[in-house]
């Protein structure tokens, strides 16, 4: 049986809003299996760092699994290496989302050294030119994430899952293409803002959270890690 979808592609009005969606779209349509796959997870988590937010999933008797990219953070049961932002890890990754149970959710931390504020003088992003200087590799790095994401994102939106994104207050990522698609579209909106300190990190960071429709598990997840209502 092919890969199904609860959801068509959303509507666009304009001819560059859609051409986008068609380019984001087409990234995943390279590497959806032939044949549809058992959804099983409930919770999947990109950057996962620490993994708290997977760690309390299992906790609670669910079926959860973190992603990162760095070796430091593996952790067998807990975390998988993963990097979405490479033509391998972005197929492994499109495979790891269709597996989400419908409703489940996927959180998103997406790399955030080129985005926030304090990075502006070497990034040269700003809300003119939010993709910054593209010769830096950092930005360049930044970039590919976001648009993997994003793609990752749309795939959610058309199977019914509950992206959450996470990234610094000062972040200027909703306003970098094709993040700032997603959310002019509705596909993702800001949920609201929290700190680190909430998710067990080693600093009272603050951060913003992007989500849409989020499931009862994350609502519960969030009130009871940072005590407001979301």
């Amino acid at each position: 049986m092919p890969v199904t979808f609860s959801k068509p592609l959303p509507q666009c009005h304009t001819k560059r809003d859609r051409d986008q969606v068609l380019a984001l779209w087409s990234m995943i349509e390279k590497h959806l299996p032939q044949q549809s796959l058992k959804r099983v997870t409930h919770q999947l988590e990109f950057g996962a760092g620490k993994a708290e937010a997977t760690r309390q999933a299992q906790d609670m008797k669910l079926q959860a699994i973190g992603c990162d990219r760095d070796d430091k953070c593996i952790e067998d049961g807990v975390v998988v290496k993963l990097n979405y932002t490479d033509a391998k890890g972005f197929g492994q990754s499109v495979r790891h989302v269709l597996r989400v149970v419908e409703c489940g959710t996927v959180i998103f931390a997406i790399q955030c050294s080129s985005l926030v504020f304090l990075s502006r003088s070497t990034s040269g992003r700003d809300t003119w030119r939010p993709l910054g200087d593209t010769t830096m590799p950092f930005v360049k790095d930044g970039n590919s994430g976001i648009l993997h994401a994003s793609a990752l994102c749309l795939l959610c939106y058309r199977r019914n899952v509950r992206p959450l994104v996470e990234n610094p207050s000062s972040s200027i990522l909703g306003a970098v293409p094709p993040f700032d698609l997603l959310v002019n579209l509705g596909i993702l909106e800001v949920l609201g803002t929290t700190d680190l300190g909430a998710f067990q990190g080693e600093s009272k960071k603050s951060l913003r959270l992007w989500s849409k429709e989020a499931t009862a598990f994350a609502r519960e997840h969030l009130c009871k890690k940072t005590g407001q209502s979301f």
